[in-house]
């Protein structure tokens, strides 16, 4: 399997079977909006870049944790509480969990900033900066 389908298919399933997680997409961040989308919590992935260091190659996503509020403080606190536990738990996957043992690391210190995207329903939640590293081997597996 092609090493960048093989990395979103581990990401991706990984999301999908976290209990809090009603839905996973992939694509531009335009796509995602609460009157195309109506499962929320959502997350969903967005391919940013690659680089070629030698012997390996680099992926970097940015992943949108969002969830709909009513626009009230106390709700918003809520979601970005509740987001921020799920983007906690994946990076902590990858740094001991679960996805240690796949063929991938993080290479770049995982950050999130919030987000908050208007739409006819507000959605809120962090953007995760995710960048691993794949050993260029596995780039003639599949």
């Amino acid at each position: 399997m092609e090493t960048f389908l093989k990395i979103t298919d581990i990401i991706i399933e990984w999301h999908e079977n976290h209990g809090d997680i009603n839905e996973v997409t992939f694509g531009d961040a335009s796509e995602v909006d609460s009157t195309t989308h109506t499962d929320f919590p959502l997350v969903h992935l967005i391919p940013l870049s690659t680089a070629y260091p030698e012997g390996y190659v680099n992926f970097t996503f940015q992943i949108l944790y969002l969830d709909i509020n009513d626009g009230s403080r106390d709700e918003r606190r809520a979601v970005l509480s509740f987001m921020n536990k799920v983007c906690n738990e994946f990076v902590k996957a990858n740094q001991s969990g679960s996805l240690y043992d796949e063929l991938f690391r993080i290479t770049a210190v995982p950050g999130a900033d919030v987000i908050y995207r208007g739409h006819e329903n507000i959605l809120f939640g962090w953007s995760l900066s995710y960048e691993v590293s794949v050993p260029n081997q596995l780039l003639n597996c599949g």
